[in-house]
């Protein structure tokens, strides 16, 4: 039956045992069951915003309104949902929310907004009203959830077409505000600050207004505080920052992680190394120094320390660019050879960081287009030392892969293969392993759909390379091809 008809019946039963309100048992009904658009249109025929906004006072009540209210709008994100929000009733109630002692109510009006703002009427509606201005304001609120909300909010909005004007016009005050200043709170600065970094990566028009504030100021004065905490969350708002924007701070965080100990010095790196693998073109002096001070954080770290200056590296090699910055500096090598001795390693956590980063660049070696620069060793057609490590530890790898107990290091191992099968020369070097192919194509011991898609693709990689099948034979190289066209969960 239709929605409205079946929500009437409910709604006359209810009266007749002498029940509860019955506009109330409407709004229950509602929250309940799915909504359409003639059941949403009913509802508020019956029910008016007005009406429904008289409910928000019961606390009781507060949850399951804000509930029926959502799905009564669509969540602001259609068309007679944005109707019903620009409307004068609709107005009214999303001033009253923005106000209301729940954080709930809060939330509720917030994203409704954030629907809204999609919408070019919604999004001018909301400026001409101020309630635009309204959300800014609550980035402030003590309410962390509705700080969140409407900091998620504005970076929706912002992204629209138009959104940019609209945002900074009505809301750059607050942000500018939030981000330091006599009497401004340490969270409230990195609240601030961060949405400043998210709104600067939204494109050319929010990253020019972005560069008219002082947010790259105060991220330096961060920096150098005596702060640790603030610092590392400086430093995880640095890392939003389009990499054209923060290259004159990177040889900084670098210089500063060397004298320092910690977890810190390994934050600063890790910003460092997402810097190199993201900017389109790192300059050289950077990628040597960062470079230069991972191969020695590899040669002198122990344990958590190690663990965290590995993933540093898989970061700055989990791209193409980044590998071929890397690749090009004195000390990577060094790094390499490190890299491979740990996965040897047995501290699990270690071994585990050491895969990754080994993975990551094997993968992006394979990945390398014209334009970027190869690692200078490379030349020799295998990979050059990150080829030779990775060969020589290729038997160590498929015992890994088909033998560990612990399913973190059969994943790892099967991800290092999988990234050394992609070249034709790891891929033979694989498959010369005694018990590889059998190993990685048995299922039996396989739990998980991790596992098999992995396994799955290191065979898929070794079958793409034509020489194969001469090293490993015909019949064994059928049942591969064949194992690969029945696909991941199938024995």
């Amino acid at each position: 039956e239709d929605p409205p008809v079946f929500f009437c019946l409910l709604v006359d039963k209810k009266m007749e045992e002498g029940g509860e309100d019955p506009l109330w048992s409407r709004v229950k009904d509602f929250a309940t069951f799915p909504a359409t658009p003639a059941s949403r249109q009913a509802l508020l025929e019956a029910a008016p915003l007005s009406a429904i906004a008289e409910m928000l006072a019961d606390s009781a009540k507060t949850d399951l309104v804000c509930r029926c209210l959502a799905k009564a709008v669509g969540e602001g994100q259609d068309e007679q949902g944005v109707a019903t929000l620009t409307s004068e009733e609709g107005m009214q109630l999303l001033r009253k929310g923005m106000e209301h002692p729940a954080k709930t109510v809060g939330v509720t009006c917030v994203n409704l907004m954030k629907g809204m703002a999609a919408s070019s009427v919604g999004l001018e509606t909301l400026v001409e009203s101020g309630l635009l201005k309204r959300v800014g304001e609550a980035l402030g609120d003590s309410r962390l959830a509705v700080a969140n909300a409407a900091a998620n909010m504005l970076v929706h909005a912002a992204g629209q077409q138009g959104g940019a004007e609209a945002v900074f016009g009505c809301v750059g005050g607050s942000i500018d505000s939030m981000m330091g200043g006599e009497g401004c709170a340490a969270e409230v600065q990195m609240r601030g600050l961060e949405l400043m970094a998210r709104l600067w990566g939204l494109g050319e028009e929010c990253a020019r207004r972005c560069r008219e504030t002082r947010a790259k100021q105060e991220l330096e004065k961060l920096l150098a505080c005596d702060d640790m905490l603030l610092q590392m969350n400086a430093v995880e708002v640095l890392s939003l920052l389009p990499p054209e924007d923060c290259s004159d701070l990177i040889p900084r965080l670098i210089d500063t992680s060397e004298n320092l100990s910690g977890a810190l010095p390994s934050c600063l790196l890790l910003c460092a190394s997402r810097y190199i693998a993201h900017a389109p073109s790192p300059p050289a002096a950077i990628a040597a120094k960062l470079c230069a001070s991972i191969s020695t954080r590899l040669s002198s770290c122990r344990d958590q320390d190690l663990v965290d200056t590995l993933s540093c590296l898989a970061a700055g090699a989990a791209t193409t660019g980044g590998l071929s910055a890397l690749a090009q500096c004195e000390g990577y090598s060094k790094c390499v050879v490190a890299c491979g001795a740990s996965v040897e390693s047995p501290h699990e956590p270690t071994r585990l960081a050491a895969m990754l980063a080994l993975s990551n660049a094997l993968s992006s070696l394979k990945r390398i287009q014209s334009g970027q620069a190869p690692p200078p060793d490379a030349s020799d057609g295998r990979g050059g030392v990150l080829g030779r490590v990775g060969c020589g530890l290729v038997a160590f790898v498929v015992s890994l892969a088909t033998k560990s107990p612990v399913v973190e290091q059969r994943v790892g191992a099967l991800c290092v293969l999988s990234a050394l099968c992609l070249h034709e020369w790891g891929a033979k070097a694989g498959v010369c392993v005694e018990g590889m192919v059998e190993g990685i194509m048995d299922l039996k011991d396989a739990s998980g759909k991790r596992l098999l898609e992995e396994k799955h693709q290191v065979i898929k990689n070794v079958v793409s390379h034509n020489a194969i099948s001469e090293v490993v034979g015909p019949e064994a190289h059928s049942r591969m091809q064949a194992y690969v066209s029945r696909g991941p969960y199938v024995a």
